[in-house]
């Protein structure tokens, strides 16, 4: 009769972690987080708070994933900056679409206080049916991008404050943010074609 051989006990980093032992978690941060700081920090314009918040995410993504990892191809250490890259793609998506919404906000408070201040000369009405095409476009796009953008933009909740409002993580709140200001830019952008072409 054959003998039957013991269980395969895991014994590299990423067997444990894949086995499910709790004890392997902090041996895994303590053994990558430098790493994986020193690969992300440069690429998102050496900002230690954005580096320190996608270093955290890309650990969270490497044990929600830690299945697909495979030891023969990379190391733990590899793999992880790899799962970053696609974060830090994100966050300089996220960054260039809060840029241009600040640069729109801006003009629209520029254009509010001049009506405010001044008579309604040819230029200040003009401004005045941008903030039309602005309620317009509000109403136009789904309830959820309204909702976050008027609570965000006009009633100026902190991000954490609108994330709790809505039953979201920060990053979550972050992302849906970003689709709202898309959705906002993109129809904002089709009606001022739209009335170029009357």
């Amino acid at each position: 009769m054959p003998s039957l051989s013991p269980p395969k006990v895991p014994t590299s980093l990423g067997q444990r972690l894949q086995a499910g032992d709790a004890s392997a978690l902090a041996d895994f941060y303590d053994a990558e987080v430098e790493a994986v700081y020193a690969f992300v920090y440069p690429r998102v314009g050496r900002d230690a708070q954005i580096a320190e918040d996608l270093v955290q995410e890309t650990f969270l993504e490497g044990l929600r994933r830690i299945a697909e990892f495979d030891e023969s191809r990379a190391s733990l250490g590899t793999w992880l900056c790899l799962l970053s890259r696609n974060l830090i793609r994100r966050e300089r998506r996220l960054a260039r679409h809060h840029a241009a919404w600040e640069e729109v906000e801006a003009k629209l408070a520029l254009g509010a206080a001049r009506l405010e201040q001044a008579a309604l000369a040819p230029e200040l009405l003009e401004l005045s049916e941008t903030a039309s095409s602005v309620e317009m476009v509000l109403r136009a796009i789904p309830e959820n991008y309204r909702r976050a953008l008027s609570r965000k933009y006009l009633d100026e909740l902190s991000l954490e404050e609108l994330a709790a409002e809505l039953s979201l993580s920060a990053v979550a709140a972050k992302s849906l943010l970003a689709r709202a200001r898309a959705a906002f830019r993109d129809g904002f952008l089709l009606m001022a074609t739209a009335e170029e072409t009357r």
